[in-house]
């Protein structure tokens, strides 16, 4: 049955029940070019997305928890998210556009 998602809190949910979530390369470039991310920002992404938390991925990642912080922020302005879950749902949708648009 597939899940529907209705609101944040099923996707926060729908996250940690399925933690990795993987971009493909095609998905990691578009993240790139529409919304002009750094690589480091899209690696940060990738973490988000299997559900690490900032302190977690700085460790993973071998730099300041302050940094990532930074990162965050970055990323949220350039998306136009305010969350975690709406992070997801903004991935989500561009995938679905990749996907859609060979």
């Amino acid at each position: 049955m597939p899940c529907v998602i209705t609101d944040k809190r099923s996707v926060i949910s729908l996250l940690r029940e399925r933690p990795i979530v993987e971009l493909s390369h095609e998905d990691r470039k578009a993240l790139r070019e529409w919304f002009k991310l750094s690589p480091r920002e899209v690696q940060i992404i990738r973490q988000l997305m299997r559900s690490f938390r900032e302190t977690e991925i700085a460790m993973l990642l071998e730099i300041s928890t302050h940094t990532v912080h930074t990162h965050v922020g970055r990323i949220y302005r350039k998306l136009n998210v305010t969350s975690v879950a709406e992070l997801a749902l903004r991935i989500i949708s561009v995938t679905r556009a990749v996907s859609h648009n060979p």
